[in-house]
């Protein structure tokens, strides 16, 4: 993992019967599968794989920044949304002016 080869990563952690993790470098890898095919450059450099893997490691700060470089907002408050941390959600919605604050608000 320290080196991003998710493949080795994948076998690894299929040997160790570690399934939450292997399914989840499953999808990392079939993203970035895609976007090889797609673009035709590694699929490390992918942002989603690179956001994702720093949600793997805890890094959500990191993973945020990631997804906003490249306009991914939705995606960036669902993160904190999935991991129940809404006040981080209405965060990024009210410093990149999203027209539904006021609903996330209620929802929260």
């Amino acid at each position: 993992m320290e080196v991003k080869n998710l493949v080795v990563a994948e076998r690894c952690y299929a040997a160790i019967g570690d399934v939450a993790k292997l399914r989840y470098i499953k999808k990392l890898n079939k993203i970035g599968k895609r976007f090889k095919e797609e673009t035709g450059k590694e699929s490390n450099e992918s942002y989603v794989v690179q956001a994702k893997l720093s949600m793997l490691e805890k890094k959500y700060h990191k993973a945020e920044a990631v997804l906003l470089q490249n306009n991914e907002v939705e995606m960036a408050m669902e993160m904190y949304q999935t991991l129940k941390r809404w006040d981080e959600s209405i965060r990024i919605a009210v410093k990149q002016n999203v027209p539904n604050v006021a609903e996330l608000k209620r929802n929260y």
